[in-house]
């Protein structure tokens, strides 16, 4: 289920992308500051008419 955009109405397209993903001997989580380390993935949201984005730290 698509969600509407809460500035235009469009509609949004989500991404999940995993924080556990590694660039060469460091993973992603390791460049975050240590209160957003506990979340596992992140989702982003954008909005495919006007580009609105939210962020949204997943557990």
């Amino acid at each position: 289920m698509a969600c509407a955009c809460p500035k235009c109405g469009g509609e949004m397209m989500s991404i999940v992308k995993s924080l556990s993903a590694r660039i060469g001997p460091f993973s992603v989580k390791s460049f975050l500051p240590p209160e957003l380390q506990r979340y596992e993935s992140v989702e982003v949201r954008v909005c495919v008419a006007c580009g609105y984005t939210e962020l949204y730290w997943l557990k």
